[in-house]
């Protein structure tokens, strides 16, 4: 869906991905691979981007040891000729993806620094979301980090909080499972709101249904 969408309708940032995927960190489950938020037969241009909790939220986008910006902009317009070059001869899809997605990492360098730096979120804003806000990672944190990016224009934000496929014990995993996710669902619905957001804003929330509990144990 959100391929989808940054197909038709793009995104208002052009320094960010029109489709950002974050998944709770440190949760058990079910694996989730980039295959779940990949493109299908769209260009690769159009895939989910993860942003992940640490110094490194995308990864390969910083520049590595000895590369300023500065000489990181000449290799990117160097690369840019020769890849144009190539397409003057027969265009090629593949390669105008690459050519769009350099640029997008060379911007995203100094955008998503910005968006997932929450210094200069309010003590409202903590009290809001709760105490878990201040872990990067948490499902906490990543709704706050969702408004953010909601604010600056971001088409489709994705959030996975695993661990809903439980066998047994549901009374006790629901309730860790709701205590984890529910206060900060409502605060971010309720934050978009009071910032005139929810307006033009979808939110869907959904999880693993269909226990049956009759089998598998409770």
């Amino acid at each position: 869906m959100g391929a989808w969408l940054d197909y038709g309708l793009g995104s208002e940032n052009r320094n960010l991905p029109a489709f950002v995927v974050m998944v709770t960190k440190g949760k058990g489950g079910q694996p989730l691979v980039s295959r779940l938020w990949g493109s299908g037969f769209l260009s690769s241009r159009h895939q989910g981007v993860r942003f992940r909790a640490g110094k490194e939220p995308v990864l390969y986008v910083n520049n590595p040891d000895g590369l300023d910006r500065a000489s990181k902009r000449r290799m990117l317009d160097a690369l840019q000729k020769l890849h144009l070059s190539k397409t003057a001869e027969r265009p090629d899809p593949i390669v105008e993806t690459q050519i769009a997605q350099h640029e997008l990492a060379f911007r995203m360098q100094a955008s998503v620094p910005d968006v997932t730096d929450l210094s200069s979120e309010s003590d409202y804003s903590f009290k809001l979301y709760g105490d878990d806000a201040r872990t990067p990672g948490t499902f906490t944190a990543n709704c706050l980090v969702a408004r953010r990016l909601c604010e600056r224009g971001v088409r489709f934000i994705q959030l996975y909080h695993p661990g809903w496929d439980q066998h047994g014990g549901l009374p006790g995993g629901i309730t860790k499972q709701c205590l984890e996710t529910d206060r900060a669902s409502a605060a971010l619905v309720l934050d978009l709101r009071q910032r005139g957001l929810l307006g033009d804003t979808l939110v869907i929330w959904g999880g693993e249904f269909g226990r049956t509990n009759y089998c598998q144990g409770i």
